[in-house]
């Protein structure tokens, strides 16, 4: 049995990473940028704790839904490899939502245990 790492592209990489940066830090873009989210000071509290959340059920899905033979880490990037088009603006649209679903998908599945 082959027990390589299996190699994927820096692209693959650079679409998973946009993906939590961009999933983590939207509430607070939004809060700086929208002059009324601005002024609720409760809408900046959960804004600014919504990335730790986001790294804290990470980190949980990973504890659960890893295997010997596939971490959790490795089959998210299967799936933004298998969702890549070849086109970098087609790929935005295709990766990012599937990642969505995944990811709290495998949330869902850590937390009720099934």
């Amino acid at each position: 049995m082959n027990t390589t790492r299996p190699r994927f592209s820096l692209f693959v990489y650079f679409y998973l990473v946009t993906f939590f940066l961009l999933h983590g830090f939207l509430p607070i873009c939004l809060a700086a940028t929208i002059g009324r989210l601005a002024m609720l000071k409760g809408y900046w509290l959960a804004s600014l704790l919504w990335p730790v959340v986001i790294i804290a059920l990470a980190f949980y899905a990973q504890r659960r839904c890893s295997s010997e033979r596939m971490p959790f880490r490795d089959g998210l990037l299967w799936v933004t490899a298998s969702m890549m088009t070849g086109w970098v603006y087609m790929s935005f649209f295709t990766v990012w939502p599937v990642l969505l679903v995944v990811f709290w998908a495998s949330v869902f599945f850590a937390i009720s245990g099934i």
